[in-house]
């Protein structure tokens, strides 16, 4: 059973918080999503994301994690 994620808006001063916390991190909005691909893998699920300015983002967790059915669930619209 996928839990509904709890939805909020996300500030300016939120999200250059995020991205100072870690030089890794990134703040993808779901308004910029052209299309995603997610896929479930043996060692590691993925989710490559392509952008509307053409940007793309990948990212890969293990596939133990739940974040491939919170994932489907929140971006269905994009997936192809």
């Amino acid at each position: 059973m996928v839990v509904p994620l709890p939805e909020t808006d996300v500030t300016a001063a939120a999200t250059a918080r995020i991205r100072a916390e870690h030089r890794t991190n990134t703040v993808i909005p779901l308004a910029g999503i052209a299309s995603a691909h997610l896929r479930h893998g043996f060692s590691a699920d993925r989710l490559t994301v392509r952008m509307h300015d053409g940007a793309q983002h990948k990212l890969l967790w293990l596939p133990t994690d739940p974040a491939y059915a919170v994932l489907a669930q929140v971006l269905a619209p994009w997936l192809r």
